[in-house]
């Protein structure tokens, strides 16, 4: 695999996907291929977006090449979707200005033929984007714990797991129970 990727490299693409980083080799070839301007589009096993930083330097990455050459990371959870011809609404909006920002108005399966009976049909991602900032950079650099880069992550504004999940309760497209399960 490790050879395949130099040998793919050499081709001068503009942008290479990497099914998974599972080693330490294959992590410095991102890395190095991130460097030098080509677009890398991988997954890597985290709990967080946040998650990614940490991940890379426990595979030997110095932190100093993570910091430099991530762009953003993203994190995802697939839940059930509701079944959009039988789910229930449950519950009430949030009054407008209450700062309340649990959702109120939620959706249950109810099950149909549309479904088999489910109540869900198909799935629905959850997301969690965070970009590379000159912050973050230094953060990365000073090795900072993921709890601390998720702090900052929430004070500049990233729209964490939970906050996707929220609104997408809310909208109808999947279950209070579903995000649950998905979201630590």
């Amino acid at each position: 695999f490790e050879q395949g990727l130099r040998t793919l490299l050499r081709q001068d693409p503009d942008v290479i996907m990497i099914g998974e980083i599972r080693d330490q080799p294959t992590a410095r070839i991102a890395v190095q291929a991130g460097l030098t301007g080509h677009l890398v589009i991988s997954t890597l096993h985290c709990g967080r977006a946040t998650g990614v930083f940490a991940r890379l330097i426990q595979m030997g990455i110095e932190p100093y090449l993570v910091a430099s050459s991530i762009r953003a990371a993203l994190a995802q959870r697939l839940v059930r979707r509701l079944c959009p011809t039988c789910r229930a609404q449950r519950g009430e909006e949030a009054a407008a200005g209450s700062g309340n920002t649990a959702p109120r108005r939620w959706y249950e399966p109810v099950g149909c033929a549309d479904c088999d009976g489910l109540g869900y049909h198909g799935r629905i991602g959850l997301f969690e984007l965070i970009e590379m900032d000159e912050k973050l950079r230094h953060m990365i650099l000073a090795q900072a714990s993921e709890t601390e880069l998720q702090q900052y992550a929430a004070e500049s504004g990233t729209r964490n797991l939970a906050d996707d999940a929220a609104d997408k309760v809310t909208a109808g497209w999947t279950s209070r129970e579903e995000v649950m399960g998905a979201i630590e």
